[in-house]
């Protein structure tokens, strides 16, 4: 189902209702606006099997929202959220996007004490405006977890996600689930390490050149074509090249393995650098590697 007035209409009201409760100033200490700053480097932003079609690209990210933060009672909370967000990208400047959401959080302890177990439900909604209407999203997440302390130091968590993004195109319609497993430990003077796996079935997107710059067809993506389930031109990626590029959708299994550290500098302020790789068996035996690395600053007022 493709967006339409009505959709875009409820999810609107959904983000700006969501700003204006974190926003009431009826408990101010209970209200933390925060801003992001990342830079990063994506070793394939078209998520391509050919090694001709990958592209590495530099992005940055900017992220302004605030959390409402309400004690139901000792052991249990919830929290309103609300954030803008662009993400621009260097060289194929048509992934570039502007996003706005809202999420709803409802968390609790199994206790009380330092190390008892701690559990979070929360679900978003987030808007996406490409540079390509194609890729216009409506997208929602549902997540699940349960957090387990080992002490003032170690914290594993883990929690089940799905997600739906539903686009203005055809290919960028994507359902997944996602089941994943993290850690962190915290050492002083305010350092923290952490790492996440992920494992995802569901709906990836891929593009790739169906003709070359000299007019050519290209004579082996046959079998990638014909085992996907959506196809389209990718107009961001024909924008920014020549040649003609085709996106297309596939089922697959997603493995993923996040390391990053973390140093609170102190007044709100945290630095985070952290480095993705994404692991990707399609059907079609189309597979892909990724590696996305990211830096970032957090300040929380």
């Amino acid at each position: 189902m493709k967006p339409n007035n009505t959709t875009a209409a409820v999810t609107a009201a959904f983000v700006c209702g969501t700003f204006l409760v974190a926003w009431t100033p009826v408990q101010a200490s209970r209200w933390q606006p925060d801003v992001e700053a990342v830079l990063g480097t994506n070793s394939n932003v078209g998520q391509a099997e050919k090694h001709r079609d990958i592209i590495n690209d530099r992005f940055a990210v900017l992220t302004a929202g605030g959390t409402f933060h309400h004690d139901l009672d000792p052991q249990r909370s919830i929290g309103l959220r609300g954030f803008v967000e662009t993400e621009q990208f260097q060289e194929v400047r048509g992934l570039s996007r502007l996003s706005a959401g809202g999420k709803f959080i409802f968390s609790g302890r199994m206790g009380a004490g330092p190390i008892v177990p701690s559990y979070q439900f929360n679900t978003m909604v987030r808007v996406d405006q490409y540079d390509h209407k194609q890729r216009d999203s409506t997208v929602v997440t549902a997540q699940l977890f349960a957090s387990q302390p080992f002490g003032p130091r170690l914290t594993a968590t883990t929690g089940v996600e799905y997600r739906h993004r539903d686009s203005s195109g055809t290919v960028f319609d994507l359902t997944d689930q996602r089941w994943f497993l993290s850690g962190h430990y915290s050492f002083p003077p305010g350092w923290t390490v952490y790492s996440t796996y992920n494992f995802i079935y569901g709906d990836v997107w891929s593009t790739a050149q169906v003709r070359f710059c000299n007019g050519a067809q290209a004579p082996d993506i046959f079998g990638l074509i014909s085992a996907s389930d959506a196809r389209e031109p990718d107009d961001a990626f024909n924008s920014a090249f020549c040649g003609h590029w085709l996106a297309y959708r596939l089922k697959a299994h997603t493995n993923t393995l996040k390391l990053g550290v973390n140093k609170d500098l102190g007044h709100g302020m945290a630095v985070d650098v952290s480095f993705l790789a994404v692991w990707v068996k399609a059907s079609g035996d189309n597979n892909y590697d990724t590696r996305i690395f990211r830096a970032s600053l957090l300040k929380r007022f």
